[in-house]
């Protein structure tokens, strides 16, 4: 009989330690809030991960007083 080999884990293999390529951002909102920023990433056509990002990347390159 033939021996059989080890089963190699299905998926990509894991980045080493500090090498991700993004990091996670969690905040919790309301539930009305939540609804209106899905409202507006539909107007803009884009997943709601996107419209977070630019709104937020627009805030810190804006000029504050």
């Amino acid at each position: 009989m033939h021996e059989q080999k080890p089963k190699r884990p299905v998926g990509r293999p894991a980045f080493k330690k500090g090498r991700a390529k993004s990091e996670l951002f969690k905040m919790r909102v309301q539930p009305r809030e939540m609804a209106q920023y899905e409202r507006a990433a539909k107007a803009s056509g884009v997943p709601i991960s996107s419209w977070a990002r630019d709104v937020l990347n627009r805030a810190v390159r804006e000029p504050h007083d």
